[in-house]
């Protein structure tokens, strides 16, 4: 398995969450609407200026700004 940010996932990928290096508040935040760690994320799409970005997580799509996904690590 290799490790990369969710920014990086290209559509119709998918990675199971390793880490949010974000701020307590953030983590909290992401964490209520299901990023935790273990769970499957699949890339549904991109925004044509690539931002922007549509996830599926557990069965709800959540949309994240690039700069945030780029926090989130994934393992593919």
């Amino acid at each position: 398995m290799r490790n990369i940010s969710l920014d990086k996932l290209k559509p119709g990928e998918i990675g199971y969450i390793k880490s949010v290096d974000m701020n307590k508040s953030q983590k909290i935040r992401l964490s209520e609407i299901g990023f935790t760690e273990n769970t499957r994320v699949e890339t549904l799409l991109r925004s044509p200026c690539g931002d922007p970005l549509a996830f599926l997580v557990k069965d709800t799509v959540v949309a994240l700004r690039g700069v945030d996904a780029e926090k989130i690590n994934v393992a593919l």
